[in-house]
């Protein structure tokens, strides 16, 4: 069986790390026992080597919290375990009549309308979309809602004027962010038989 090798390594100026080993089937994991990232610098990197020439796949927790396959070959991340998943955090945005940026904002991820929310009241998505990042906002109050688009962002190739679409009660919407556009679309609910 071959041996694989897994090495945890601090690339960072201002931290330290003092590696260890643990031995369990057939895994040599080289880790740090104390890792600490200042002042958004540097990132943890992790190699898998396989013996006899296998291919090397390097991962790294940048220090913004992503974490990123930095291999030539790409990689996924995969679970196989039935029931495993990734649980997405969920955010309350603040809405507002007047939104302000960083104030009433959409965040990456899931998004639940708080059910205390006033009748069109507005949040806003990034104003500079970063392609590929989703959103998933769920209203969860008993008022129709606005999401807008931030700065001069449109949503669904819209002009610049007409960045607002209405989230009525209790319906989802998904977005997706691409060059200086979201393109979303509203979730229906089907009717329970």
């Amino acid at each position: 069986m071959k041996k694989i090798l897994l090495s945890l390594l601090l690339l960072t100026s201002v931290a330290y790390a003092d590696t260890h080993r643990i031995y369990a089937d057939n895994v040599n994991i080289d880790s740090a026992k104390s890792t600490t990232m200042c002042a958004g610098t540097g990132s943890v990197k992790m190699a898998v080597n396989c013996s006899g020439g296998g291919t090397q796949h390097e991962w790294s927790v940048e220090n913004d919290g992503d974490l990123a396959n930095d291999s030539a070959a790409g990689g996924n991340i995969v679970f196989n375990k039935a029931g495993s998943n990734v649980i997405q955090a969920v955010y309350a945005p603040v809405f507002a009549s007047t939104p302000v940026a960083g104030t009433n904002a959409i965040l990456p991820g899931f998004n639940v309308v708080p059910a205390t929310t006033t009748a069109n009241h507005i949040a806003l998505l990034p104003a500079t979309p970063v392609p590929g990042t989703t959103f998933r906002i769920w209203n969860a109050s008993a008022s129709t809602v606005k999401i807008q688009a931030g700065g001069t962002a449109t949503m669904n190739g819209a002009s610049t004027g007409s960045r607002l679409i209405n989230l009525a009660t209790l319906l989802s919407m998904d977005c997706l962010a691409t060059t200086s556009n979201y393109a979303c679309t509203l979730n229906v609910n089907p009717t329970p038989q």
